[in-house]
């Protein structure tokens, strides 16, 4: 059991939890949400009342979400507000987590912890292994609207944080884990800052650091009931989408895009089926896992130099398993027919929703009108089956 007199921040003491991406960042939160009531109870204020505060850290650094038709930074007044409650919250011991924050220049790493109470704050990065956040990393930039092949991706990334005109520059300014957390020092100081190396085998590991840096009870965070399946993709279902942003492209307003594919046709195909055992997993190739531990060996170096607390053991960010060389990421030549329906479905359902409700405005209510028409669905319909057909070889 935890004691509140032993956790790592003091009453009027901010934890500002900063990522990275893809390290149960979304479980912890969703965890976090759940247990306001208890955390309370416990002397811990998580503030606000979203599941995380991720779009506040995009406030705070002003970067801009989704694409410009459509994407915008989000209001100032998320940042501000969430600064203001912090202020205020004298008493408690605080969170705030949001991995957005790891995106943050070294400058502006410096003005955010000045505004959450400079002295008061203390910083908490969890990590990975590189090569275990790839197949999960390129999901996600497809779910935004990435067109990229998986195979170039990995391509890409292999080339390092300092390739010239990278694809996805955010991998690399989330990714590269030495200066991650170096940055974080210099805002703070090392005694401020701790590394958590996230255990894959200990399932419930992530939730009990987190209790002990809070001085939470043991068993205060659980796995939410209510937080969305996050489950990774099959290697058809991710093609199957990649190739619906390949044709689509930006043409979509952002947020239309946001809402009806992502939010719903996707997550409906997430949550409503399991992939097949025929389909395939993305994989890692040996030559780029390779890459990925030289770079992790350089982050583990700096980070031990760096004199910051460190919970977990940092020799997990460079696996010593051993690589297969025939291990090649898969070519895609089908589409799942009840994936593809149940896309369609979701994408429809939405887009019905939003033109009753009026949800995007008069000046969408028309594009969806067209898009959801009867005579819409049928053609695509027809262009979905025929394709289909042609690449099982049934039709030419």
């Amino acid at each position: 059991m935890s004691d509140p007199t032993t956790a790592w921040i003091s009453p009027g003491e901010v934890l500002l939890h900063v990522g990275v991406h893809k390290t149960g960042t979304t479980a912890l939160q969703a965890a976090l949400f759940d247990a306001r009531p208890a955390l309370r109870d416990q002397g811990v204020h998580y503030p606000g009342r979203t599941r995380s505060h991720y779009m506040h850290g995009l406030a705070a650094i002003g970067r801009r979400r989704g694409w410009s038709n459509g994407g915008a930074v989000p209001r100032e007044g998320l940042w501000t507000d969430l600064v203001a409650t912090t202020a205020r919250s004298t008493d408690s011991r605080i969170i705030i987590s949001g991995e957005s924050f790891c995106e943050a220049s070294v400058e502006q790493a410096a003005e955010i912890v000045e505004a959450l109470g400079g002295e008061r704050v203390k910083v908490v990065v969890t990590l990975r292994p590189l090569e275990q956040l790839l197949p999960s990393t390129w999901q996600q930039y497809v779910k935004a609207g990435s067109s990229l092949r998986y195979a170039d991706w990995l391509d890409d990334v292999s080339r390092g944080p300092d390739a010239p005109k990278p694809s996805t520059p955010s991998f690399w300014l989330r990714n590269e884990h030495g200066r991650q957390v170096a940055k974080w020092v210099s805002a703070t100081s090392p005694d401020r800052v701790t590394v958590v190396v996230v255990d894959p085998s200990h399932r419930m590991g992530l939730f009990e650091d987190f209790e002990d840096l809070l001085g939470l009870r043991r068993a205060t965070l659980q796995v939410s009931t209510g937080a969305q399946s996050n489950r990774g993709l099959s290697a058809e279902e991710v093609e199957m989408l990649r190739m619906f942003n390949e044709r689509v492209g930006h043409r979509f307003d952002y947020q239309l895009y946001d809402h009806i594919v992502r939010r719903a046709g996707f997550n409906a195909m997430v949550e409503g089926r399991r992939p097949g055992s025929d389909e395939a997993t993305l994989v890692v190739p040996a030559a780029v896992a390779r890459v990925m531990r030289s770079h992790g060996a350089e982050a583990v170096a700096s980070i031990r130099a760096s004199g910051v607390r460190v919970v977990g053991d940092l020799g997990l960010l460079v696996p010593d398993s051993e690589l297969d060389d025939t291990l090649q990421v898969a070519a895609v030549d089908r589409v799942p027919l009840d994936a593809a329906a149940i896309l369609l479905e979701g994408l429809v359902e939405k887009a019905f929703e939003a033109i009753r409700s009026g949800e995007f405005g008069p000046k969408t209510a028309p594009l969806l009108a067209t898009i959801t028409s009867p005579r819409a669905l049928r053609r695509r319909v027809r262009r979905l089956g025929g394709r289909v057909l042609r690449r099982l070889g049934l039709r030419r």
